[in-house]
């Protein structure tokens, strides 16, 4: 990144710390990023009995957000920190509080199904508590008796915010998920469900959100989805 515009962000100059981006980014010394979670969601659809389909969620971004307004995202989606005990110096909590299993399931809920209870922390709330919402209880269900699978997949850094986004693969084969009406949330009410075949096209009438571009990409690579013929 050029000394011009460097001088114009300077609060990414501080965070270059006068090296070389490369360096600067694989070895941050005057930075503390957020850390968010990420998940593209690939679900059989068998509703029409005899025609199952492997469908993808999507949503568009609401237009009033501050950050990447009217782009095509793969939710869920979204930066943590520690939850439920932020006044607790317990480290027990604080570990739960970090645990990115949870903070996955809980952008699980709020996102896809609108559980206003989990978008933002809120102090002495039981981080487990998401297990005990009934989408997330469906999901973990399926996942004990082998008909869905959350996979970690790796991380995507944007670099132009330079976030680090754990990315997930959360394929479901279990009837109950398309049997839930996805509602979207406030970031996101619009919500999508392509099929495999249908992602490329979709994804070309709109923008994909660049955490959301380098998911697909690690998805792509992944050989659970090959595995089931999944050719996006």
């Amino acid at each position: 990144m050029g000394e011009d515009l460097l001088a114009g962000l300077p609060f990414r100059k501080n965070y270059h710390d006068g090296r070389p981006a490369r360096e600067a980014i694989s070895a941050p010394r005057n930075a503390f990023p957020l850390i968010s979670v990420q998940a593209i969601v690939v679900y059989l659809d068998n509703r029409k009995h005899g025609n199952a389909v492997w469908r993808v969620v999507v949503a568009k971004r609401s237009e009033d957000v501050v950050v990447k307004p009217g782009l095509l995202q793969f939710q869920p989606s979204g930066g943590f920190d520690v939850f439920g005990s932020e006044i607790d110096d317990s480290e027990y909590l604080l570990h739960q509080g970090f645990d990115v299993g949870l903070a996955l399931l809980r952008e699980y809920a709020e996102e896809l199904f609108d559980a206003k209870q989990f978008r933002t922390n809120q102090a002495g709330i039981d981080p487990l508590a998401v297990l005990s919402h009934p989408e997330v209880s469906k999901l973990t269900m399926a996942v004990n008796t082998g008909n869905a699978s959350i996979q970690f997949l790796g991380t995507v850094v944007d670099l132009t915010v330079l976030r680090h986004e754990l990315s997930f693969l959360v394929l479901i084969e279990d009837e109950f998920f398309c049997n839930s009406p996805l509602t979207g949330s406030w970031e996101a009410k619009n919500i999508y469900s392509p099929t495999v075949g249908e992602l490329r096209d979709f994804l070309h009438d709109g923008v994909l959100h660049g955490g959301s571009a380098g998911l697909l990409q690690l998805a792509l690579e992944n050989p659970k989805l090959a595995d089931k013929g999944l050719a996006m």
